[in-house]
């Protein structure tokens, strides 16, 4: 279950198979590091070709995707310029990969917990509200994997990447079980991201111990159909998330702009 989670989070992600796919992928990525940083110019035309060892046709088909993600802008007379980070689709899940595939960024870690904090103590209450007696048992079934891959993670039998991918599960089926179809397709749009995060806060010695205790209550109450104590449970959960993010943040070098 877990790798066919893993491939479904980054289902969604622009395909990087074909020549201008590859190119949207490697501009990306030197946009969101800072390679090409905010209001800076790309080279040329002729010089970014060269650079990148594409044809005309192809770059301009990566251009017209970075545009509409929010991290170019054309312009007939300056050139094609790199859009401010305000302006970038963070929502986008090729965005949000991009921005954590290198160095933690503290703005984007903070982001993220903030977002949390405000989706999923609603989406707890929804499913403990509107879940049906299958995703109440799915639900269950998640928590008990969660507890079992803590246990092997504990015992070195598995790795922090297991552990990740079955925490998201977890996420996923209170999300799933919301009955909102928005909520439904958050993990599946910012999956890259949460993983990646998921990397900071589990660095924090014993993190993943201390919020079962946490995960168990929100999957008791959404079970239950308890809808207040189930939002009470995730809004603990997420500010121990939180407080996990500021002490493994102080590990970590903020990236200026």
């Amino acid at each position: 279950m877990n790798q066919v989670f893993m491939r479904n989070r980054i289902a969604h992600t622009y395909p990087s198979r074909s020549l201008h796919g590859s190119i949207v992928h490697e501009l990306g990525i030197k946009i969101v590091s800072g390679a090409y940083p905010p209001g800076s110019t790309l080279p040329i035309e002729d010089e970014l070709r060269e650079e990148l060892n594409v044809s005309r046709n192809a770059l301009r088909e990566a251009i017209k995707v970075l545009s509409a993600k929010g991290l170019l802008k054309v312009k007939t007379r300056t050139g094609t310029c790199v859009q401010p980070r305000e302006n970038w689709h963070l929502t986008d899940p090729d965005v949000l990969a991009w921005s954590m595939s290198g160095e933690v960024d503290h703005k984007v870690i903070t982001w993220l917990t903030e977002f949390r904090k405000a989706i999923e103590p609603p989406a707890a209450e929804m499913a403990a509200e509107r879940a049906t007696q299958s995703e109440r048992e799915g639900i269950r079934l998640c928590m008990k994997e969660l507890e079992a891959t803590c246990d092997q993670f504990d015992a070195g039998e598995c790795s922090m990447e297991t552990c990740i991918d079955v925490d998201m599960a977890f996420h996923e089926s209170i999300f799933s079980a919301s009955g909102n179809p928005f909520l439904k397709t958050v993990t599946a749009n910012i999956g890259a991201a949460l993983a990646r995060s998921r990397t900071v806060t589990d660095s924090v010695p014993g993190a993943m111990r201390r919020s079962l205790s946490a995960h168990r209550k929100v999957a008791l109450a959404v079970i239950e159909g308890r809808a207040a104590d189930a939002r009470t449970a995730m809004i603990e959960l997420c500010e121990a998330v939180a407080d996990d993010v500021q002490t493994a943040m102080g590990d970590i070098p903020e990236i200026v702009e």
